[in-house]
């Protein structure tokens, strides 16, 4: 994957909003990509998408705990494991 960094996180919360994003870049010898992965916490799920090779893709949820499992604990914004349970089921 090469060189990869978190860049950024946020928290959204809004009536109808309830996330948090990280953003990471992925930085490889020819290319770099940009990574960000939403925690939702109002429809418990996790998506991501990148933008590579000049598209922007949606990311399958194995490739987001990739990026996830990447995170140290002080990059956490909210403890998201009762999500992440039930993505895996």
């Amino acid at each position: 994957m090469g060189n990869i960094k978190l860049i950024s996180k946020e928290t959204i919360k809004d009536v109808n909003l309830d996330f948090d994003r990280y953003i990471f870049e992925a930085k490889g010898l020819l290319s770099t990509k940009d990574i960000s992965i939403v925690i939702d916490f109002k429809n418990k799920e996790i998506a991501g998408d990148i933008v590579a090779y000049g598209g922007w893709h949606d990311l399958e949820l194995p490739e987001c705990l990739t990026y996830l499992k990447l995170l140290d604990k002080e990059d956490i914004i909210r403890d998201f494991d009762s999500i992440l349970k039930k993505e895996e089921k």
